[in-house]
């Protein structure tokens, strides 16, 4: 039973069953080795191809192919709190629709500057974003909802941003004007 089991993985010869099986095992051996290895450098390539294809290849393909509004670059922010209109300034990274950048809050009540990254996409005209503070210890948030308006000599987006506050959501209007409007895409008749 044990040579019939042996013959069938491989291991000896089933034509002269007194031979040696040492050479049948070292073969068998180095098959499983190398099979095992070409395993684990298929999987690393792979993995690495399908790493390299979602962070470079595919926003590069995006970006080449996206025909809507282009927002990236410096913008002026006014965000009004009640009576109070605070300025804030906004950076904006763009590959497609996706969209990445930090917003500059100069001081807080306290005098205290923050800045908050955000991450999100651009579709429709409409910004949507979740941004977070920046740095250790930071656990400020909140959610935005800009609406990029057409028909002005300016680039505008107005919206919402929601932010905890102690307990409660607060929810603020904004309003960000694009530091050099010839840099960002507006067509003559008004459409983006």
């Amino acid at each position: 039973m044990t040579n019939r089991l042996l013959c069938c993985l491989g291991l000896i010869d089933a034509s002269n069953p007194g031979a040696s099986s040492a050479n049948k095992l070292s073969d068998f051996s180095i098959a499983l080795i190398a099979g095992v290895v070409s395993g684990l450098i298929t999987s690393v390539v792979c993995l690495l191809v399908a790493l390299f294809w979602k962070d470079v290849i595919r926003p590069w393909v995006e970006d080449l192919l996206y025909r809507g509004a282009r927002i990236d670059g410096l913008w002026k922010c006014d965000v009004i709190v009640g009576d109070l209109v605070k300025k804030q300034h906004v950076s904006i990274t763009q590959k497609g629709h996706r969209i990445e950048g930090f917003i500059t809050y100069p001081d807080d009540k306290f005098g205290h500057a923050h800045t908050y990254r955000f991450r999100g996409t651009f579709l429709n005209n409409v910004l949507t974003a979740l941004a977070r503070e920046a740095g250790i210890a930071r656990i400020d948030q909140g959610v935005l909802a800009l609406h990029l308006k057409s028909g002005y000599a300016e680039v505008v987006m107005e919206g919402l941003g929601t932010w905890l506050e102690g307990e409660s959501l607060v929810t603020v209007k904004y309003k960000w004007v694009h530091e050099n409007a010839k840099s960002a895409a507006f067509a003559e008749n008004g459409e983006f």
